[in-house]
């Protein structure tokens, strides 16, 4: 087995942005791997900082890294970019402020081989500066047979359904993709300037031609919770963003043939970013006057698309805190809604 894990290379895509600060602690984790057949594809997109030139430094030290400057076109452009470039059988991402365990690529290889797979996913450790880990995400060693797949595997990237939190990671990242499969069906990602979910978008259609797939019980990928991160910060249209998202990936999932019971997983989780778009309404992250942020949450209340897939779902499944938040949605209680998020309730 030895002999065979040396074998394949496997391309590892890292796109770059303004990450001077964290980006040598990435490489360094990627330089340490004990798979030793990789090809490190390094994509600055248009970085501001020393960024760039720190992809030069270690491209010209190593020769199994490649780096490629490009103008700012975003996270999923720059993977795409990636994609172009690599040559391994396999391929995975890693973020370039987050980091790896010495043997990460070892062991999602090792899932695709051992499980005769096609794709292969483990858990996340988040930590913050500090490096202290605060929270894991953790899965059973599960294989999904064939189609499964498509079928059950992807499901539980959309969101949990109604009656359990069964929901998995969506992201690319602690992942690992047959590459064949990308370049022969032209498997890309989105600008996540158009949709708000690049990454699941990219799931969706891989999957549909995965043989298989796996999770495994490890959280050796290490994911940086940033607060500058599109997610901890204040968008004006998240709840747009959202709506765009979701009705793409509801039309989408519609045409290839997923069955009501998917879309519903679609919708919880549309839930869980709704209540993003209000806990942002927390004048410590909008720096809005009250009045201005209840406002803001009346428009989420009066939303069509809010209004319609709450009219659907069968809200008395969930449990009890899930079914009063959107009771509130319903009522359109804007200023309890406020206050919740004000005291990080919600």
């Amino acid at each position: 087995m030895i002999e065979d894990i040396r074998k394949d290379l496997i391309s590892v895509i890292v796109p770059v942005y303004n990450v001077e600060r964290y980006l040598r602690e990435c490489l360094d984790s990627l330089l340490s791997q004990t798979y030793p057949n990789l090809e490190i594809i390094l994509i600055d997109d248009g970085s501001e900082d020393s960024s760039g030139a720190i992809c030069d430094e270690y491209a010209s030290n190593n020769e199994n890294i490649k780096a490629i400057h490009k103008a700012n076109q975003g996270l999923g452009i720059a993977r795409n970019v990636g994609l172009q470039k690599m040559h391994g059988k396999y391929v995975t991402f890693v973020d370039s402020d987050d980091y790896v365990d010495k043997a990460y690529i070892e062991k999602l290889y090792r899932g695709v081989i051992d499980n005769q797979v096609d794709v292969c996913k483990l858990g996340f450790t988040r930590f913050g500066d500090g490096r202290k880990p605060y929270k894991s995400t953790e899965y059973k060693d599960i294989k999904f047979e064939d189609k499964e797949a498509r079928n059950k595997f992807l499901p539980l990237m959309l969101g949990s359904s109604p009656e359990s939190s069964d929901a998995i990671e969506m992201c690319v990242c602690g992942t690992i993709y047959l590459a064949e499969h990308i370049t022969n069906h032209m498997v890309t990602f989105p600008s996540e300037r158009n949709l708000i979910s690049e990454d699941l978008i990219f799931n969706i259609e891989y999957m549909q031609y995965a043989c298989g797939a796996c999770l495994l019980n490890d959280n050796s990928y290490y994911y940086r919770i940033n607060p500058k991160s599109l997610s901890k910060r204040y968008l004006a249209d998240r709840v747009v963003k959202y709506c765009s998202f979701y009705r793409y990936e509801v039309n989408r999932l519609t045409q290839l043939g997923y069955p009501h019971d998917v879309i519903l997983r679609c919708s919880r989780q549309f839930f869980v970013n709704l209540r993003y778009a209000i806990k942002q309404e927390n004048r410590q992250i909008s720096k809005k006057p009250m009045k201005s942020s209840c406002n803001a949450i009346r428009d989420i209340c009066f939303n069509d698309l809010v209004i319609k897939i709450l009219n659907d779902y069968p809200i008395y499944k969930l449990g009890r805190k899930q079914k009063i938040f959107l009771m509130l949605i319903q009522k359109r209680a804007c200023k309890v809604l406020y206050l919740l998020a004000s005291f990080n309730i919600i």
